[in-house]
């Protein structure tokens, strides 16, 4: 067992020593800096508040002043105009001139209605002279006699099919195909005599008139 007469020569203890010494320099520099770090946190919020108070007594004394006032609507007023909107001056004015308007038009309306006193009727307006009586129209020539004029002959569409028939009267034959109804109706009209042929398309347009005989 080492004995403390003789610690000095003991490399352990004298390690230890200097351990424990070490550590307590390095205890007594932490508590120190953390002493500084408080201080100087402190400090800091003391200028951040001073410095936070004087921006709001600057701003409170300037947005009190007219000129500043001015300068921010005039600001706002341009940027209105820029995008288009209207400021509530100009509703303001607007408003206004439509009420100035309607007072004006009214003040007319009241002077048209109000007759003045003593004024004279207005004359009578002079009858319009009589018309002269239009001339006895002509007499239209006689219009042809229906069994005059040439029969009419149409191939048309009828259901799924295609019909022949005189105008005005039922269907004399029908077909499966156009082709065949308009050979059937061709037959027809040249054994007829005068006559016409009117080709319909499937639509129920006109597609073509042919005239037969001396029609």
């Amino acid at each position: 067992m080492t004995t403390q007469g003789n610690t000095a020569n003991d490399p352990a203890a004298k390690f230890r020593a200097g351990l424990r010494n070490t550590a307590k320099e390095l205890w007594d520099a932490a508590e120190e800096a953390r002493d500084q770090m408080d201080r100087s946190a402190e400090k800091a919020r003391k200028v951040i508040a001073e410095r936070g108070k004087q921006v709001r007594d600057w701003t409170e004394k300037h947005l009190e002043e007219p000129r500043l006032s001015e300068r921010m609507e005039k600001g706002v007023i341009t940027m209105l105009h820029w995008v288009g909107l209207p400021h509530v001056r100009d509703i303001q004015q607007l408003g206004d001139r439509v009420e100035e308007l309607t007072r004006m038009v009214d003040s007319l309306r009241k002077s048209a209605d109000a007759k003045p006193a003593g004024a004279p009727e207005p004359a009578a307006a002079p009858e319009p002279a009589a018309a002269p009586k239009p001339a006895a129209a002509a007499k239209p020539a006689d219009a042809p006699k229906a069994e005059d004029a040439p029969a009419i002959f149409h191939v048309e569409p009828s259901g799924d099919g295609w019909a022949v028939a005189r105008e005005g009267e039922d269907p004399s034959s029908t077909h499966g195909t156009k082709k065949d109804a308009v050979a059937a109706a061709r037959k027809l009209v040249e054994d007829f005599g005068p006559c016409q042929l009117v080709t319909h398309r499937k639509d129920g347009s006109v597609m073509k008139t042919q005239t037969f005989g001396d029609a």
